[in-house]
């Protein structure tokens, strides 16, 4: 084992006498203490050690006689030299921490603390006197393990006695936040509560790691960090994190009386209560409210004791409220838990008056006053979330879950609207409403409002994409934000790519539809035209059809002279066929095909002229 020297920090051998680093002598540790014995004086022959009674991390618990009280037995606390010897700065702490002790519970005055008698020190030792209470510990009513690893069935206990003995504790808890400067017990466990045995009350007892708490000037604790004490298992989340709320005892004591109902050690599996199932479900609710991670949401003391006295109170003289199954509560405060379970029902018996009659039976009129406020909302799902909330603030909230978590509608054209899908699911408890909007004009959410009942399948909402309205940009992004109460805010991002090809496309189709009408228009007046001409030819034909075939005779010699001239060699019978085609040919040209092509060029030029003005606009 190696020594620190307090000069300088230097690690030296556990034989050296001088530091190896600045030369100061070591200081030599004390040798380890015997324990008192049976029929040991001290205070000069004041006290009477009698037997041990038990024996802790930082102090030792003795039976004694007080020679000077006629004998009257009390309790010896020993301080155990817990710290580092021969470290001086730690033993003053373990000092100042002990005499703190003494200090805080002679300044305590209540039924279920013991009283102190006195402190003193003698030959470099600290003892506290305090009262005996003859009794037993409620450890003895849990399973444990004895000294010799062999397992010790527990007692049997009513449970109303236990809850008896919650309400006192919790009166004790009351009166220590009370005080000018509130006091922490930090250790409640079986062990350390003990029940007398001619009174029959519980005592809360080793008040070794209390610690006290300033109040700020709204009358509340201010934060700060401590040392951490207490027992894993009982102990607050936030007290193992090394801070200590008011409410940390609350916690606590909640974790003993769930073992002490149930047998479930806390120690074998912290922060994890699997038995409260098991518990009436009045009782169940109480306790789940006192052992919520959170502080600000947990019960204080006097909700605690408010709830246990709510049960304990005989049926006869308050009554009782039954949900389906015939299951029953007792106390206001088991409604949020029943009302979970039975959300239906509950929601009925709100709208109809039942809790109001019913508190109104047991004397709660505050609460009569919040039920009939609450049953002026329209929503009967969301009034009776806001009764709910009214009666336990520290409620757990819903949660509002959406899937997917971001939409991705693809490449498209601006035209028309698309449609995608959202799933919305209240995972938590109780029921929420979601409202959903969208600051993007492209974006619309319908409906735009839902309600979400804890437990029941998703809900879809259709998001749609209006692409027509669209900027000119490649790609686009939109959130659609889902808000709902309690339950905080949810972005879903929307993502569309505008596709410039199918935008070519699409803006070429507009322009040709655009332009057949007035496309058809020319063609019928070309056609009509057309026909004109046509008529008019056939009518002349008709009417000077000598001429016509003198002209088509002298035209037919002028082609087949003139076709003979630029091929002389040409057979006399080719000559005669050009001379015979050619002017069918002129005809046909004069009469169909030049009214055709000017069919082609109307209709092009009001197809050019009809994109022209769709690309303009």
């Amino acid at each position: 084992m190696e020594r620190v020297c307090s000069q300088c920090g230097q690690l030296n051998r556990d034989e050296a006498r001088f530091c190896a680093g600045c030369g100061q002598a070591l200081e030599v540790a004390p040798p380890p203490r015997a324990p008192l014995h049976s029929g040991q004086y001290l205070q000069e022959r004041t006290y009477q050690v009698q037997t041990p009674l038990s024996k802790g991390g930082m102090g030792a618990v003795y039976l004694a006689r007080d020679l000077r009280a006629f004998g009257r037995p009390c309790v010896i606390k020993e301080m155990l030299d817990y710290y580092d010897a021969s470290d001086p700065q730690a033993r003053a702490r373990a000092e100042a921490r002990f005499a703190e002790e003494g200090r805080l519970l002679a300044s305590l005055s209540h039924p279920g603390i013991p009283k102190i008698y006195a402190f003193f020190e003698e030959d470099g030792r600290y003892f506290i006197v305090m009262e005996y209470i003859l009794g037993e510990d409620l450890e003895q009513y849990v399973s444990r393990m004895d000294g010799l690893s062999r397992k010790v069935s527990r007692k049997l206990i009513a449970e109303e006695e236990l809850l008896r003995y919650a309400v006192q504790v919790c009166g004790i808890l009351e009166y220590l936040a009370d005080q000018p400067r509130p006091v922490i017990h930090q250790d409640i466990k079986p062990a350390n509560l003990i029940r007398e045995r001619v009174v029959g009350d519980v005592r809360l007892v080793d008040f070794g790691t209390a610690g006290t708490r300033r109040r700020g000037t709204a009358g509340l604790p201010d934060p700060q960090l401590t040392s951490i004490y207490g027992t894993m298992g009982y102990a607050a989340p936030e007290q193992c994190r090394g801070q200590i709320e008011l409410r940390s005892d609350v916690y606590a004591l909640a974790a003993t009386f769930y073992h002490l109902l149930t047998d479930d050690d806390p120690r074998d599996h912290p922060g994890s209560f699997p038995r409260l199932s098991t518990l009436r479900p009045d009782l169940r609710s109480a306790l789940e409210q006192a052992l919520r991670p959170d502080p600000a949401s947990r019960s204080s003391a006097r909700q605690l004791r408010e709830h246990l006295e709510a049960i304990l109170t005989p049926q006869r003289a308050v009554g009782s409220f039954a949900f389906p199954g015939g299951e029953r509560i007792s106390s206001p405060g088991a409604l949020p838990a029943m009302c979970d379970k039975h959300w239906d029902a509950a929601r009925g018996y709100l709208y109809h008056g039942d809790f109001e009659r019913w508190l109104r039976d047991l004397n709660r009129l505050d609460l009569v006053d919040v039920a009939a406020w609450a049953r002026k909302r329209r929503d009967q799902d969301a009034g009776l979330e806001a009764f709910l909330r009214r009666l336990d603030p520290g409620l757990a909230r819903p949660q509002v879950a959406v899937e997917p978590a971001t939409l991705d509608v693809g490449r498209v054209a601006r035209q028309g609207t698309l449609t995608q899908l959202l799933c919305l699911r209240n995972t938590g408890r109780g029921y929420a409403k979601a409202h959903l909007a969208s600051q993007a004009p492209w974006l619309q959410p319908r409906p735009d409002e839902i309600g979400l009942l804890a437990g029941q399948p998703p809900s879809e909402v259709t998001i749609l994409v209006h692409t027509q309205d669209l900027p000119l940009r490649g790609v686009q992004q939109g959130t659609v934000e889902v808000r709902a109460a309690h339950a905080g805010r949810i972005a879903v991002p929307v993502t569309v790519q505008l596709s410039l090809p199918l935008e070519i496309w699409r803006n070429v189709g507009r322009g040709w539809r655009g332009a057949l009408p007035a496309a058809r228009a020319r063609t019928r007046a070309v056609v009509a035209a057309w026909r004109r001409s046509v008529g008019r030819v056939c009518k002349s034909v008709r009417r000077g059809w000598r001429w016509w075939l003198a002209a088509w005779a002298i035209l037919a010699a002028a082609v087949g002279v003139g076709y003979w001239e630029w091929r002389p060699d040409a057979a006399w019978e080719t000559c005669v066929l050009w001379g015979l085609l050619a002017p069918l040919g002129l005809v046909v040209a004069v009469a169909f095909i030049l009214p055709l092509l000017a069919l082609l060029v109307a209709a092009l030029a009001g197809a050019i002229q009809g994109l022209g003005r769709t690309f303009g606009k």
